[in-house]
C-alpha cells in the first residue's frame, strides 16, 4: 500500500511516498530537497472511519492523570510536521501557555491568526481561545500575512514571581510572499511575525519581519537567565526564483531577540549562521533536516544542532547525523564541535539491561530529534536511530531506538544511553475524502529542571499489540525516561498517560521544555498537550492538556549504560596500507586561522592547497617535512574572503580533501 507524506521541515515541505514498512522493508527518508514543492492546500473536512483501538491495560506513573480541554484550530495542520515549541511552561510564576491557530469556523476572522491558553496556577485551571494574539490581515499580503506554525514563550522580570506582571511572547512564519514567491508559486512563505501581549490584560503588540529568504522556523529557545529569546530557521532562495528552485543556501537563519522595555515587545536581530552540507550521495538532495537550539542554567552556554552529513570525503556512506554548534558567551560567536558517529550505538545496551538493537548495518537519524542542556552545560540529543537501506533517502523504519546522545565534557567526545525501542514509527493521518494527509513519527522531546540537575525525554508511541492495522503510530502514548546528572541514575520507562483518561490520544503531542513543581515534593511536572481529532486531520480539532504527569526523586533508580561513540573531526587512525590520513579542520566554520590534523605512516613532504568553489586556487602552504604520526597543521585564512573552500593535502601521488567554511 503507497501512502503519501506531507513533511514540512526546516527549509520547505517536500512530498515524497511511503511505502507501507515492516522489518525488512526500506522506508523512503524525507531529506532537504535542492528543490521543493510547496504546501499543499488544506482540504475540505468530510468524516472519515477511525482505525481500531482497545483499551490499555497500562496504569499511569505517579498519580493519576488527566485531561482538560483547551481552545481549538480549524485543522490539525497548526501542530503537524514535527515537534516545535507551542507549549511553554515557566515555574517561576507556576504558568503555561500554549499557542494555536485560530478557529475560523468559530471565531470569524482567518485561520491565520494565532490564539492561546492560558493557566497561571500550574495547570489547574485555563482560559481557552484568548487573544487573537496575532491578528493577521488575511491573504498572503504583508503587513500581517496568514501565520502558520506558531511557537511561544513567556517574558518573566527577572526575580518577579506574579504572573500577572509577565507577557506572553509569539513567533510564527507567515505566507507573505516576497518576489515570485517559494520557487516561483503563487503563494507562499517569507515573513516572520511576531509580537507579546500582557498577561495583565491589555494591548498586544505585532510586527512583521520580510525576507526571501525566511522559511519555517522550527526551533525556539528562551535564555532563562538574560530572557533573550532565540530562534531558527533555514537560509533558503524562497523569492523571486521564476526557475522555480528553492535551493538551501548552506546557512542557518539565527533570531535573537532582546526585550524592549519601552515597547513591551521582543526586538529581533538576524544572523546567518555558516552550516554547509553535501548533496545526497554527492548528487542530490541537500542532506539537512531540522534545526534546534537550547540553553543551559549559566546563560552563556548554548548549542545549536541540525541533521545532516557534511562530506561524503570523510564519511562515504549516507548516514544523517547530529552536526552541532556551542557557544559559551551568550550567543555573540558559535562554533563547530565534533561531530558525533554514532555507529557504536547498534550494540548499546538499553535502560531494561536486555535490549540491544543489533542492526548489524549502517544506523542513521529519522526525522526528528530534540535538545536539552543539563546543570553542567553538557548537551543532550534525543533522537530516533534506525537502520540505513539502501542511500541517503531509504532506511529500515522498525525497529527504532529512541536515545540520548551527550557529552560529559562540553562536546569534546560523545556517548550514547539507548533508552529503549519503539513498538511503532510512523502513523499517517487522512484528511476528510480519505486521502494521506499527514505523517508523524515519535515526536522525541525534552523537558528540563528549571536548574538543569534532572532531564526527561518524552517519546510518542503505539502499542500495537492493541490496534488493528498493527503498524500505524496513531493511537500514541506518552512514554517518558528521566535522568538525574546529580546521581547519574535513570528512570525505567515511564508510562505517562497510557491506562489514564488520555490513554492512546496523545496525537500530536506537544512537551514543554521546563518542568513545573509536581504535586508533591521531589517530584517533576511534565507539561503536554494533545489534539484531539473530532473527524480528520483537516477539520476542526480541539487541543487538551494533560495534567498529573509526574516523575519524583525515587523513580530515579536505574544505572545506565552509556556506549562510547567516535568523533569523526580531529585525528584518524591509519589503517591498512594509508600512507596518510587527515581530519575535518577544526575550529569550522572558523575566522582566521583553523587546525588540520594529518597522520602520516612515515616522515613525508606535505603541501596543502586551498581552492574556492569554482575550483580556483587561493593558497597554497608548503608544510615541509614531518615526522610520522599526528601533525597539526595551521591553515591561515585571514585573507580570504567568506564561503566555502576545498583543501587538499599532497603527500607524494597521495591527495586528500576537505571542506572548511571562513565566516
Amino acid at each position: 500500500m503507497k501512502k503519501l507524506i506531507l513533511c514540512a521541515l526546516a527549509l520547505a515541505t517536500t512530498v515524497g511516498v511511503m511505502a507501507q514498512s515492516n522489518r525488512q522493508t526500506p522506508r523512503e527518508a524525507l531529506s532537504k530537497s535542492s528543490k521543493f514543492s510547496k504546501i499543499a492546500a488544506e482540504p475540505a473536512s468530510i468524516t472519515s472511519a477511525p482505525l481500531q483501538r482497545n483499551h490499555s491495560n497500562g496504569t499511569p506513573s505517579n498519580q493519576a492523570v488527566g485531561v482538560t480541554t483547551l481552545g481549538s484550530a480549524g485543522n490539525a495542520f497548526t501542530v503537524a510536521f514535527n515537534s516545535k515549541t507551542p507549549l511553554f511552561a515557566h515555574p517561576a510564576i507556576n504558568t503555561i501557555a500554549f499557542f494555536h491557530r485560530n478557529n475560523a469556523g468559530t471565531f470569524g476572522g482567518t485561520s491565520g491568526q494565532i490564539r492561546y491558553d492560558l493557566s497561571t496556577d500550574g495547570g489547574a485551571t485555563w482560559t481557552s481561545d484568548n487573544g487573537p494574539i496575532y491578528d493577521a490581515a488575511g491573504g498572503a499580503v504583508a503587513p500581517f500575512a496568514n501565520a502558520r506554525y506558531p511557537q511561544g514563550t513567556i517574558y518573566n522580570p527577572i526575580g518577579n514571581t506574579t504572573a500577572s506582571n509577565a507577557y506572553l511572547s509569539f513567533f510564527a512564519p507567515t505566507l507573505a510572499v516576497q518576489g515570485g514567491g517559494l520557487c516561483g508559486s503563487a503563494s507562499s512563505w517569507g515573513g516572520f511575525a511576531h509580537g507579546s501581549a500582557p498577561l495583565s490584560g491589555g494591548t498586544t503588540v505585532q510586527s512583521e519581519d520580510l525576507s526571501f529568504n525566511y522559511l519555517i522556523p522550527d526551533a525556539s529557545a528562551l535564555n532563562t537567565v538574560n530572557n533573550e529569546h532565540w530562534v531558527l530557521s533555514t537560509g533558503t532562495d524562497i523569492g523571486g526564483d521564476v526557475a522555480a528552485t528553492c535551493d538551501y543556501l548552506d546557512y542557518i537563519i539565527v533570531g535573537k531577540g532582546t526585550w524592549n522595555a519601552t515597547t513591551f515587545t521582543y526586538d529581533y536581530t538576524y544572523s546567518n549562521l555558516p552550516a554547509p552540507v553535501e548533496l545526497g550521495d554527492g548528487t542530490t538532495g541537500k542532506l539537512m533536516n531540522q534545526t534546534r537550539i537550547a540553553w543551559g542554567v549559566d546563560g552563556t552556554t548554548g548549542y545549536i544542532t541540525f541533521i545532516g552529513h557534511e562530506s561524503f570525503v570523510d564519511q562515504a556512506d549516507s548516514t544523517r547525523y547530529p552536526v552541532v554548534f556551542k557557544t559559551t558567551d551568550a550567543g555573540a560567536s558559535w562554533n563547530r564541535v565534533a561531530s558525533i558517529d554514532f555507529q557504536a550505538i547498534d550494540a548499546a545496551t538499553a535502560l531494561d539491561g536486555v535490549t540491544t538493537l543489533g542492526f548489524g548495518t549502517t544506523v542513521t537519524i529519522g526525522f526528528d530529534h530534540n535538545l536539552t542542556v543539563d546543570a553542567n552545560g553538557n548537551l543532550h540529543i534525543v533522537t530516533e536511530i534506525m537502520p540505513l537501506a539502501t542511500n541517503y533517502n531509504s532506511f529500515f523504519n522498525i525497529p527504532v531506538g529512541i536515545v540520548d546522545i551527550y557529552t560529559t565534557n562540553g562536546g569534546s567526545t560523545w556517548v550514547g544511553q539507548l533508552l529503549g525501542v519503539t513498538m511503532s514509527f510512523s502513523g499517517t493521518y487522512n484528511d476528510g475524502s480519505g486521502v494521506a494527509t499527514l505523517q508523524e513519527y515519535n515526536r522525541c522531546q525534552t523537558t528540563r529542571s528549571i536548574d538543569g540537575t534532572h532531564l526527561f525525554f518524552t517519546y510518542f508511541d503505539t502499542d500495537t499489540t492493541l490496534t488493528t492495522p498493527s503498524t500505524e503510530n496513531v493511537f500514541p502514548d506518552a512514554y517518558i525516561y528521566g535522568y538525574n546528572t546529580t546521581t547519574g541514575l535513570w528512570t525505567n520507562k515511564i508510562l505517562g498517560t497510557a491506562g489514564s483518561a488520555a490513554d492512546a490520544t496523545m496525537n500530536f503531542g506537544e512537551v514543554a521544555p521546563i518542568a513545573l513543581n509536581g504535586a508533591s515534593a521531589g517530584c517533576y511536572n511534565i507539561p503536554m498537550t494533545n489534539a484531539e481529532i473530532l473527524t480528520n486531520v483537516s477539520a476542526a480539532v480541539n487541543f487538551r492538556y494533560i495534567s498529573g504527569v509526574d516523575v519524583c526523586d525515587a523513580d530515579f533508580t536505574v544505572t545506565g549504560v552509556p556506549t562510547p561513540l567516535t568523533n569523526s573531526v580531529g585525528v584518524k587512525e591509519l589503517t591498512g596500507n594509508d600512507k596518510v590520513v587527515i581530519g575535518n579542520n577544526y575550529p569550522n566554520p572558523f575566522n582566521g586561522i583553523t587546525n588540520l590534523d594529518i597522520n602520516l605512516k612515515s616522515k613525508s613532504n606535505v603541501t596543502i592547497e586551498v581552492s574556492n568553489i569554482l575550483g580556483k586556487s587561493v593558497k597554497t602552504i608548503n608544510a615541509g617535512v614531518l615526522n610520522a604520526g599526528v601533525n597539526t597543521v595551521k591553515i591561515d585564512a585571514s585573507g580570504l574572503s567568506a564561503g566555502m573552500y576545498t583543501y587538499t593535502v599532497s603527500v607524494g601521488a597521495e591527495k586528500l580533501s576537505g571542506k572548511m567554511m571562513v565566516k
